[in-house]
């Protein structure tokens, strides 16, 4: 069997090869990219099977080669020859063919070139007219969260939060914008942004369009219902008509400004809470004597001793009753 000095250099082998010249380990590699080693060792030996999809390994691809040294476009330009070249691969090889032919004759090294070089037309003129072909279709674009939508379709989405984040995928080189604005998408292909909401309907647009100006879209409406702060009184005094009497000395009011906040809280001596209230919540608790907070994450609230604010500056605080005055005793 003839063996020509024309072959070409796979993605595979030419990551192998600058990771053995840098003499490095797959482990080494993985605690500085943050790639599992089995997928690094995957791409070296092109079994692509171990992806859970085609996004996986184009964006581990592109990060690998760059710490590498190889230029990333280089480095999928390559992995897509090969993709199209494992799509368009002949079923019988060449010489076993001639071989069960009733002709018998032998190839010469010009010839194997000739063939070789045939084979290397034809798949680029396949990867070509792929690429055109996927030029004038319409851009990939979905929405994965907070609701599932394909492009140029719409959808709903209902919330009693002040913001939504969107998750979708757009393919890399297109214009994504949302609301007019653009985004960009990550090595992945994906698009994690953050959007503030108004009261009321929200129409949120999400387009991506290619090179030669063709367009996916889709309009997702959401409903913002704003919720209500919930008044919570640990420990109200109620009257026989079921009325709430407040008459203490000291009356705390905690509200919840953050993203939640645990606390601890003692009334005259004994706890009255200690869990974690969700944002907007507001708490009440009544004390004749003493009452003593514990938040670890104090910037997170607003606390009013009767009704004044108080400026918090470290986790725990105290109020008592002395003289007849309600007064901050420092812990």
């Amino acid at each position: 069997m003839i063996k020509t000095a024309f072959e070409l250099k796979t993605v595979s082998k030419l990551l192998a090869e600058k990771r053995i010249a840098k003499k490095l380990t797959y482990d080494e590699i993985s605690e500085i990219v943050k790639i599992n080693p089995e997928y690094l060792e995957a791409l070296e030996n092109a079994d692509y099977s171990k992806f859970p999809s085609e996004v996986y390994v184009k964006g581990f691809l592109k990060n690998y080669s760059k710490f590498l040294g190889i230029d990333p476009e280089h480095a999928l330009a390559l992995y897509r020859r090969e993709r199209e070249k494992a799509m368009t691969k002949p079923k019988l090889g060449v010489s076993e063919k001639i071989k069960s032919s009733k002709f018998n004759f032998s190839l010469s090294s010009g010839k194997v070139i000739a063939l070789f070089a045939l084979l290397i037309s034809l798949i680029t003129v396949l990867y070509i007219g792929n690429y055109v072909f996927d030029i004038f279709q319409n851009p990939t674009l979905e929405l994965r969260k907070p609701v599932e939508i394909m492009a140029n379709e719409s959808g709903n989405f209902v919330t009693e939060e002040d913001s939504v984040q969107l998750e979708g995928i757009s393919e890399i080189g297109n214009k994504l914008s949302i609301n007019g604005q653009e985004y960009r998408v990550n090595s992945f292909e994906q698009f994690i942004v953050d959007l503030r909401l108004e009261e009321g309907l929200n129409e949120i647009r999400i387009s991506s369009q290619n090179q030669i100006n063709r367009s996916s879209e889709i309009v997702l409406n959401v409903l913002y219902n704003k919720k209500e702060p919930e008044v919570v009184s640990v420990n109200p005094e109620v009257t026989e008509e079921g009325q709430v009497n407040i008459n203490s000395p000291i009356i705390a009011k905690i509200e919840v400004t953050g993203e939640g906040a645990y606390l601890e809280a003692k009334v005259d001596g004994e706890l009255q809470a200690s869990k974690a209230y969700p944002v907007n919540e507001v708490v009440l608790f009544n004390a004749q004597e003493s009452f003593e907070l514990y938040i670890p994450r104090f910037e997170s609230i607003n606390l009013f001793i009767n009704e004044e604010l108080q400026t918090l500056t470290n986790p725990r605080v105290k109020f008592a009753l002395v003289d007849g005055q309600v007064s901050k005793i420092n812990p």
